[in-house]
């Protein structure tokens, strides 16, 4: 392929609240050549017919047919379950360190190969990850460019799938390790929830399979990149008072929650009534902040309806369609009139 292939951009977004001196306060979007994203995107229509047969319904980021939404109506559901049984239980989000960006690429090769892809479509994604190169926008000054030695490529369109194929030995692992114990539920164990790398798991048996799991992605970590941030991931804890302290000590290295944790932008409670509290209710308040700040903005009545529609209406629309309860006609009638003040 020409060098340009392999090029990419790499521009620096400020993130909110974060300090601008370190690179951790900056989000990078990266920019490559069209010609890469065509010929990227003919491989992952692709790798998108057969992909679904080894990659196993857990995971639902970027795979045809599925959606983000059933893990979460689905964790909804295990803490109903859990709540009914008197047996200590934990939900648990693992943080993940950059993933997409710590993927080894000789780990992702070979775990391709052990899947059955073989032939020529391999020997093309060797050739997309020979000699990947990026320069860094800031300022309007770039930078030198640099060689890329792991992750998956930022814009290409195969990047999710091929994460997802990365990702899957450890579910694999988990699914498949008898001392990690899962929620048992009509006859089937409830373990593992992937969207690409976000991670939810569902246990039993805490004192045994959280240190196990802990060792078990420690040994992935080694062989592909991957690291999970422990005392940031967040967990919850349920009939904690069935466990002594022992027990406890060995089950929580989480981060505890008492209330919620967040999970693909939604807030997952323990009790059901908190759901549009958690949730609906915030969606409110930024609608009445909006509000206030976009009518000191000189802009015109066109920006204005696409400010609602690129940075209000998605969020309404995902939580309204992905939590499963009823939302008073009032709730919306509220919005409404905010949004038309805000237009018009």
């Amino acid at each position: 392929m020409p060098d340009t292939f392999y090029e990419a951009n790499i521009m620096l977004c400020p993130k909110e609240g974060k300090n601008k001196e370190v690179c951790s306060g900056y989000r990078p979007i990266s920019l490559i050549n069209t010609d890469a994203k065509i010929f990227t995107k003919i491989l992952a229509d692709r790798l998108k017919l057969i992909i679904p047969e080894v990659i196993e319904m857990d995971q639902t980021g970027f795979m045809p047919g599925r959606l983000g939404i059933d893990n979460i109506w689905k964790v909804i559901d295990l803490i109903t379950y859990i709540k009914q049984k008197n047996k200590p239980a934990a939900i648990i989000s693992l943080d993940a360190e950059k993933a997409f960006d710590l993927v080894e690429h000789k780990f992702l090769l070979e775990t391709m190969e052990r899947m059955g892809m073989e032939g020529q479509f391999l020997k093309w994604l060797q050739i997309i990850y020979k000699k990947p190169r990026a320069k860094i926008i800031l300022d309007g000054k770039t930078t030198a460019d640099f060689k890329l030695t792991r992750g998956t490529r930022q814009g290409c369109p195969l990047s999710p799938l091929l994460f997802n194929i990365a990702i899957e030995p450890l579910a694999i692992a988990i699914r498949a390790q008898q001392q990690i114990k899962g929620i048992q539920m009509q006859q089937k164990e409830f373990k593992v929830a992937l969207y690409a790398d976000d991670m939810m798991l569902s246990l039993t048996d805490l004192p045994t399979s959280i240190p196990k799991l802990i060792e078990i992605i420690t040994q992935f970590g080694r062989v592909s990149g991957y690291r999970v941030y422990i005392d940031k991931s967040q967990m919850l804890l349920f009939h904690e008072e069935k466990l002594n302290a022992t027990e406890k000590q060995k089950a929580t290295p989480f981060k505890i929650q008492n209330s919620h944790i967040k999970y693909l932008g939604i807030n997952i409670p323990k009790k059901w009534k908190d759901l549009y509290k958690l949730n609906f209710a915030p969606l409110l308040e930024e609608v009445k902040r909006k509000e206030e700040e976009w009518k000191k903005l000189h802009i015109s009545w066109l920006g204005r309806i696409n400010l609602v529609k690129m940075t209000l209406l998605p969020k309404l629309l995902y939580t309204s369609l992905t939590l499963p309860i009823r939302v008073p006609k009032e709730y919306y009638d509220i919005i409404n009139k905010n949004i038309a003040r805000i237009v018009w």
